[in-house]
């Protein structure tokens, strides 16, 4: 029998924190068949102090917990990274631009720093067995990627893949609107995996005009879900909308409240919305505000929910549609998990939002009224129960046509083989 391949995830944080459960999860029962695996954390200790939100692992995966430090650059080792060839040659680019070039050669010469930094951290704890190799699978497109990358030719047995969502991807998500040293990655990376085709079409034009692209794979996540869905009896019922999102500026949630408030009044509307953030007080002052006296409203605020729960909840309840007015995504997971019990969704073209809408909800512009956002919701409202079951079949097969995570999580690994 063969023995594994090694395989070393590097994540953000996971499985500390809440961020990146939902998304690395389903993946790792299938990784776990073919590779012996090695996770590796860079979540500040005091993410990893806070044991509610830490995931257990299966036994067979190794962890290792590299907290990240903030970074201390002196004058010496600013000398010696702008000395660098790589940098060098990083600052003639943003000079060629020639938009924001000091702060983009600041956050360049960080964000080399920091992968260097992290670099000599997994060397020292033995994270990674460098010689005798494998693959390395940084699930952001980050300086982590960077920190390997610049070591590669040391390591023939190590092969460097990533998958990059959209923080990491896009120029407008990055500090001072630049991703750093992604000419260099590129050419050392094996295998660059997008959530989304948004992604991978915005990827090709903006770094690889003119370029091979046989390193470049559409390789959407997923999540599980049942094998049928069962539809709610017809008749009169009150319309149960979901959300679930962090409640953040970029979320929008606000909007959520402020539609609902345009509702007529004569529409039985049960919101309840998943998730938990940094504007909460200010979200449920809102609907207090002006949702608080509605007699044909309720709001239930659920707070952070691990994806089990939320699977479980549409399991049990008949949710009449799923709605988010974020401003800006990769291919949210939170609307496959929707797709997954067949329910039609309300959401913003951003990202690859429009993989998951068709023919199954309404797709809004990216940066929709209020009036608009009220007008999706008492369009799915008025929908007869025939309409309405079409638009459930439709997300149902949605799901299992594109974010199936058993079938894309097999075409994941078929890739794998062949780096």
């Amino acid at each position: 029998m063969n023995q594994k391949q090694n395989l070393y995830l590097i994540t953000d944080g996971f499985p500390y924190g809440q961020g990146e459960k939902s998304f690395i999860l389903p993946e790792l029962p299938y990784l776990m068949e073919e590779y012996r695996m090695t996770i590796i954390s860079p979540a500040p200790e005091a993410v990893a102090r806070e044991k509610e939100y830490v995931t257990q692992l299966d036994s067979g995966i190794r962890l290792v917990h590299l907290p990240l430090k903030p970074m201390h650059l002196n004058q010496a080792m600013c000398d010696n990274y702008c000395a660098h060839p790589l940098v060098q040659e990083e600052f003639r680019e943003i000079e060629a631009e020639d938009v924001l070039a000091n702060e983009r050669k600041k956050d360049a010469l960080i964000y080399f720093a920091r992968a260097e930094d992290f670099f000599q951290q997994m060397l020292v704890s033995g994270a990674i067995n460098f010689r005798q190799g494998g693959i390395v699978y940084t699930y952001w497109y980050t300086y982590k990627t960077l920190a390997i990358a610049l070591h590669l030719s040391q390591f023939p047995n190590l092969k460097l893949i990533t998958r990059t969502h959209n923080y990491d991807l896009y120029h407008h998500r990055a500090p001072n609107g630049r991703q750093a040293f992604r000419k260099y990655m590129q050419e050392m990376i094996h295998g660059i995996f997008f959530v989304s085709h948004k992604g991978l079409g915005y990827y090709q034009e903006t770094f690889m005009a003119g370029m091979g692209t046989d390193r470049l794979h559409y390789c959407p996540l997923g999540v599980k879900g049942p094998s049928a869905i069962h539809f709610p009896p017809p008749g009169p019922r009150t319309f149960h909308l979901v959300s679930c999102s962090f409640v953040i500026p970029l979320k929008r949630v606000d909007l959520i409240v402020k539609a609902l408030a345009l509702c007529d009044s004569d529409m039985q509307i049960h919101w309840t919305h998943f998730g938990d953030g940094v504007q909460m007080k200010e979200i449920y002052d809102l609907a207090v505000k002006l949702l608080g006296k509605k007699r044909n409203i309720r709001v239930d605020f659920m707070g952070y929910c691990p994806n089990e729960t939320i699977m479980q909840f549409y399991e049990k309840n008949d949710v009449s549609c799923f709605i988010t007015t974020s401003s800006n995504e990769g291919l949210p997971v939170s609307i496959q998990e929707a797709l997954a019990y067949g329910i039609p969704v309300i959401g913003t073209n951003v990202g690859g939002i429009h993989e998951e809408i068709d023919g199954n909800g309404v797709l809004l512009p990216d940066n929709p009224s209020v009036e608009e956002i009220a007008d999706a919701i008492r369009k799915v409202y008025g929908m007869s129960d025939s309409e309405l079951r079409a638009w459930r079949e439709r997300s149902h097969q949605l799901w299992d046509e594109r974010f199936n995570s058993e079938k894309n999580t097999k075409r994941f690994l078929e890739i794998l083989r062949t780096i």
